[in-house]
């Protein structure tokens, strides 16, 4: 049984940023160092890619489609400034 990421997350969020779409991101992460926050992003787009796979509700993959897009743009962003 796939473990259900929308659940954790502000997913109604007209906005796309990690910070303001993930709480843990915004109030610990995000103050940690570059390392651990690009560690973070990668295993919570490993995450996000394994529900979306298993995931058969639409609505459900929408929201996971939007956290992955935010997730990914983080990472980025992160690895950019290395």
């Amino acid at each position: 049984m796939p473990l259900h990421l929308t659940k954790y997350y502000r997913t109604n969020s007209t906005s796309c940023s990690l910070s303001e779409l993930d709480q843990l991101y915004q109030n610990t992460i995000s103050s940690l160092a570059l390392n651990f926050r690009v560690e973070y992003c990668n295993r919570l787009l490993d995450s996000l890619l394994f529900d979306l796979k298993n995931n058969e509700d639409r609505k459900g993959k929408k929201k996971l489609k939007k956290l992955l897009k935010a997730t990914e743009q983080e990472l980025l962003d992160l690895k950019n400034r290395k």
